[in-house]
């Protein structure tokens, strides 16, 4: 059974800034048999594959709840 961890049905994206780089977690894949967050990640080298990544990933639509941290 798997719980899509979520904030009124969305799905909960976490975008963090480093110096080198941006990490990109999108926790779509429920929680492991432990109860926890099984987030997928992607990272991004430069302002443009962050760009590239949030088009492919669709992270505008309505359905997900995408945060800078």
């Amino acid at each position: 059974n798997i719980i899509i961890k979520n904030n009124m049905n969305k799905i909960q994206v976490r975008i963090k800034e480093w110096s080198t780089h941006w990490s990109v977690k999108i926790f779509d894949q429920g929680t492991d048999s432990q109860g926890n967050d099984r987030p997928r990640v992607r990272t991004a080298s430069s302002q443009s594959h962050l760009n590239k990544i949030m088009r492919d990933e669709g992270l505008n639509q309505f359905r997900f709840n995408v945060v800078f941290q």
